[in-house]
């Protein structure tokens, strides 16, 4: 059985994703997750208050973990593997060879 089809992206401009047309096709805890990536990678301030709370404990786990990450302290915090995860590294790998 193949493998089921993993979605990425390539971003060319962090500074216009949020306004972009595929950012309008998103719900909205997606909307503040793209946001918080957003201001991550630009380091453009973004309303935390807003987009902070983004429902549920697998988004606030990925907002602390990403938190972590661009801060330099990824490598003092041990990231939960969950098989989401090991899918999304194996796929990486494979981009790589």
């Amino acid at each position: 059985m193949p493998a089921p089809p993993i979605l990425a992206a390539l971003v060319q401009s962090w500074r216009g994703l949020a306004d972009s047309a595929a950012a309008d096709r998103l719900a909205g805890a997606h909307t503040r997750l793209l946001a918080l990536a957003a201001s991550l990678a630009t380091g453009e301030p973004v309303d935390l208050q807003h987009n902070l709370p983004v429902g549920g404990h697998a988004h606030a786990r990925r907002v602390i973990e990403a938190m972590a990450i661009a801060t330099g302290s990824g490598e003092l915090f041990e990231v939960t593997p969950t098989p989401k995860l090991g899918e999304i590294l194996a796929f990486q790998e494979s981009l790589a060879n």
